[in-house]
């Protein structure tokens, strides 16, 4: 799994923005490089592809709720990405980019 972290890169303000920021053997990391490229393709600012992102760890948690290995135990579940999510997305709404039929609107002017 490729995995890099760098605040400076578009994949790297993602990776903050969802707190996927370390990848050790006791915190592997939750989002692969390429998943984050597709999300960042696939939207229009760091704030709906991090939105993505929770979305897509929304799903992959949902049902689970909590897990106890020795004396260790762990509570998570897809509600946290699920808030988490929606706060991006309010977020990244405010830094669309207006166009009017696919044009956009400083052109139009």
């Amino acid at each position: 799994m490729a995995f890099t972290y760098d605040v400076t890169t578009s994949r790297g303000k993602v990776r903050w923005l969802v707190q996927d920021v370390t990848d050790t053997t006791a915190r592997p990391a939750l989002l692969q490089d390429a998943e984050i490229d597709f999300a960042l393709t696939s939207e229009h600012n760091i704030y709906m592809a991090a939105a993505l992102c929770a979305d897509v760890l929304a799903a992959r948690f949902r049902g689970i709720k909590s897990k106890s290995v020795g004396g260790l135990s762990l509570t998570w579940g897809g509600e946290l990405w699920e808030k988490l999510s929606a706060w991006l997305r309010q977020r990244g709404s405010t830094h669309q980019i207006l166009s009017a039929g696919g044009v956009y609107v400083d052109d139009r002017d």
